[in-house]
């Protein structure tokens, strides 16, 4: 049986500790950077709090999108975001409609998905 998430579990602890550390990998990857962008959802709410948890943790501004309604407008929500100025920017999304709407190869994730 396929799920319609790219984490094992909508709400998994892994999965949540996979979003901290993502933004940890950010910090290393643009160092000096102090404005973090996130777009999230509803099913990702979980997985945004832990984010922004370790965000504020390392001393970033956190500037979230939550989107509603999909198919989301990504054109729109880019442009939302972008009025804040953000120096990275950390997607967490569920569903794969989402995946696809910004160009996850979501091929390979139901590949990967279904190996497990």
């Amino acid at each position: 049986m396929y799920r319609r998430s790219l984490c094992h579990s909508q709400r998994s602890a892994g999965c949540v500790t996979f979003k901290s550390r993502q933004v940890d990998l950010l910090t290393q990857a643009f160092p000096g950077r102090t404005r973090l962008g996130v777009f999230w959802d509803q099913i990702s709410g979980d997985q945004f709090a832990a984010a922004e948890r370790q965000a504020r943790s390392l001393g970033l501004d956190v500037q979230s999108l939550k989107l509603d309604h999909p198919p989301y407008d990504f054109d729109a929500a880019f442009q939302r975001l972008a009025e804040g100025s953000p120096q990275m920017l950390l997607v967490l999304f569920i569903n794969l409609n989402t995946a696809k709407a910004i160009g996850v190869d979501v091929s390979t994730a139901i590949q990967l998905r279904a190996t497990r």
